[in-house]
């Protein structure tokens, strides 16, 4: 497939499905490779990043393809404000099953506030 091609289709789901997402890794990896095609990339990603971060409708697939793009390109995540990572895991628990004695119950009305993660990283 063409890359110039991919980079100007990427967001048009009806060119390349969301099927075709996963096997799109590889032309990421050439496209990082090639530094005129790399800044035409990356200018495509600020485009869609930007139109996320007014939340003028970006589709979430759109979202992943080019957040990974730039992250092959970049070698790290651009630092999207509301971005849904696969990998976090949010849980709520009942503190009740982790008190074990009587001084520990007086805890129980403890609340563990929400943090951002990336305030640590």
């Amino acid at each position: 497939m063409d890359l110039k091609f991919v980079i100007d289709n990427l967001q048009d789901l009806g060119v390349l499905p969301p099927d075709q997402s996963l096997t799109l890794g590889s032309q990421y990896q050439l496209i990082a490779r090639d530094e005129q095609l790399s800044q035409k990339a990356i200018d495509k990603c600020e485009k869609v990043f930007l139109q996320w971060s007014l939340n003028r409708g970006v589709n979430i697939e759109v979202l992943k393809r080019f957040q990974n793009l730039w992250s092959v390109i970049k070698g790290k995540d651009f630092p999207l404000v509301g971005f849904p990572y696969s990998n976090l895991t949010i849980q709520q628990v009942d503190v009740n099953q982790y008190i074990s004695n009587q001084s520990e119950k007086l805890m129980k009305n403890l609340t563990v506030e929400e943090v951002e993660i990336t305030d640590y990283v």
